[in-house]
């Protein structure tokens, strides 16, 4: 089955309603071609127009069946629908579940979770859930908790951050369900964002800091320097493409975190970014004895 576009559809259903479409319509620029090619259409003049003419209807027809299983009536809502109206699951949305990775490290968070969280932790290293669309989980948590950018931190991170009951690994852009269930999770005290030190990392905490109802803030340990952001970070971060056009957004955003206008001193200064992995070397610099897990 050919990918289908809801453009596509529109531009097949002027033509199987009214049999013609103009020429220099935007839709026929795009796909009229391809029928031009196949001698399904043809280009009629009427007056001073050009128009798309439907010369062969049975073959049109078998040309939108392929692309269009479902017909061009219907539209999808979910990415079975998808599927079996578009060949492509995408144009049914959002998928129905957001996974939900995290990992426990205290008895405090267990005691919310009803379950062996922190053994489950310990031996499996990490733990899932799907939250649906609608029905959500019945997980809750509490306490403190961090949202990891990147995994390798992200299994490292109780070395970090203090006083950590629970961390959520985000993969950069969190999901808006796993928002909307933190929002629903009443007893947590504080949310630490561990993102990348870029344009990706700190619009994410604005985000954060809009649509998260409890006390947040990002984190830059007091290790981490200017010249690190000059040594070890690099410019594409945060002055190319999408990234510069995020940073003047960032550039304008007003918030009372310390770390979060530290962060983008040191970029502005720099003019480099910095990847979150930086943080493991902090971590080779802390003796075994004075890394205490609770």
């Amino acid at each position: 089955m050919n990918d289908s576009s809801e453009n596509q559809r529109r531009f097949l259903k002027i033509l199987s309603e009214k049999g013609r479409i103009k020429r220099n319509h935007a839709l026929s620029k795009k796909y009229a071609q391809a029928l031009l090619d196949l001698e399904i259409g043809k280009i009629q003049r009427d007056g001073r127009s050009d128009y798309i003419v439907i010369i062969r209807k049975e073959n049109f027809n078998s040309y939108v069946s392929k692309r269009f299983p479902g017909g061009l009536e219907e539209s999808p809502t979910t990415r079975l629908s998808g599927v079996m109206l578009r060949g492509n699951s995408k144009s049914g949305g959002n998928t129905e579940h957001a996974i939900l990775i995290f990992r426990a490290f205290t008895k405090k968070v267990e005691e919310k979770l009803g379950f062996e969280a922190t053994k489950f932790t310990s031996d499996l290293g990490l733990i899932g859930s799907a939250i649906h669309s609608t029905n959500g989980t019945p997980l809750r948590v509490s306490g403190n908790l961090a949202i990891v950018e990147n995994l390798d931190v992200f299994m490292s991170i109780e070395h970090l951050v203090q006083n950590l009951d629970l961390a959520i690994y985000s993969g950069g852009i969190l999901d808006t369900r796993i928002i909307e269930w933190l929002n629903s999770c009443l007893d947590i005290s504080l949310i630490t964002h561990a993102g990348d030190y870029d344009s990706t990392g700190l619009k994410e905490f604005i985000r954060y800091e809009k649509e998260i109802m409890h006390r947040t803030e990002f984190y830059l340990p007091d290790e981490i320097t200017l010249e690190d952001f000059k040594t070890y970070g690099r410019s594409e971060l945060v002055g190319k493409g999408n990234n510069l056009s995020k940073m003047e957004i960032i550039r304008n955003h007003v918030t009372d975190d310390d770390s979060f206008n530290k962060s983008l001193n040191y970029i502005l200064k720099s003019g480099n970014g910095l990847e979150q992995e930086f943080l493991l070397s902090l971590i080779e610099k802390i003796p075994s004895h004075d890394i205490k897990l609770h």
